[in-house]
């Protein structure tokens, strides 16, 4: 069989299976076997072929701070994960062991975690017209589509209320806020002091984009050797949430491939078809609690937020 030459290629696939009836056997090859409901219309939606649907993932990791988390691959809608709550320096089953001595033992302390994994969806009404010339929507979507996603997701990454949407940073047990300082350069010293050791080569400050981050010229926006990066989602100046620290690869997504799904019948006065973009996705922070360092008083994280006195 041809392979697709791009997206609108595919997608007008999927209505010679949903209108016209005049079914395309790449359609259904392209479902996962794992999901026979992915390769069906009549059952949901049709899984985009992985090689689109990579396309449109990587574009959203490329843009967002989504590529910074950590992502797995889920199966089902409600996958159970084992996370270790457990702070990588106290190893309570990882030991020094002599030669020849019977090993030490101890059982890891793993929590299993259940996800429910939630949709965030793309709505994507098309004109007949446009559909056809599939080169002209297929640079488009590779554009819009991505960016409408990945604004959902970094919303949910930074703020998520955990119903319905990813658990985010400034809601969870394991962030740590600290008062804020009389400048931006006082505050992120303290931030930084409260970020763990171990996160500190993956940190990432996120700010609000009326927070007033100091400059050097010619240096790329940085504080503590840490990139920064600004973002709609976070606070306004001076309230929580507009200066973030973050080790985001302790940030977890779980995500299904991406699905599509078709609709002529809101639309036929206009001669439009449109298709529902489906991610299947959850995701929270992977450390459930600040923890105490091997040497220190104060608590650490991998996520630390500013906040008023």
């Amino acid at each position: 069989m041809r392979a697709y030459e791009n997206l609108g290629d595919w997608l007008l696939g999927v209505r010679a299976e949903r209108v016209t009836k005049r079914h395309d056997r790449r359609v259904r090859a392209a479902a996962p076997s794992t999901g026979a409901n992915e390769g069906s219309g009549a059952d949901g939606g049709y899984a985009v072929p992985p090689e689109l649907a990579d396309q449109i993932i990587s574009a959203v990791s490329a843009i967002s701070i989504v590529g910074r988390c950590k992502q797995l691959p889920a199966r089902t809608n409600a996958p159970v994960i084992p996370l270790d709550h457990e702070a990588p320096w106290l190893a309570s089953n990882c030991f020094w062991d002599q030669e020849m001595v019977a090993m030490d033992q101890s059982k890891p302390v793993f929590a299993q975690a259940s996800f429910r994994l939630n949709k965030v969806t793309c709505l994507i009404p098309i004109s007949s017209e446009t559909l056809e010339d599939t080169n002209l929507f297929d640079g488009w979507a590779r554009n819009a589509i991505p960016k409408k996603i990945a604004a959902k997701l970094t919303r949910a990454i930074v703020r998520g209320t955990g119903a319905g949407q990813l658990a985010g940073i400034l809601g969870h047990p394991s962030t740590i806020a600290v008062t804020r300082g009389m400048s931006v350069t006082a505050t992120a010293a303290t931030m930084w002091r409260r970020l763990y050791g171990g996160g500190r080569a993956n940190a990432v400050w996120l700010v609000g984009e009326s927070v007033d981050v100091p400059t050097a010229a010619g240096q790329p926006l940085a504080m503590h050797g840490a990139p920064v990066v600004s973002l709609e989602s976070c606070s306004a100046a001076g309230t929580k949430g507009d200066i973030i620290l973050a080790d985001l690869s302790q940030f977890l997504i779980v995500a299904k491939a991406l699905q599509v799904a078709q609709s002529a019948h809101g639309f036929f006065d206009s001669d439009s078809q449109a298709y529902r973009f489906v991610l299947r996705v959850a995701g929270q922070p992977l450390w459930n609690a600040p923890k105490q360092p091997e040497n220190g008083t104060d608590t650490v994280s991998a996520f630390v937020v500013a906040e008023s006195a």
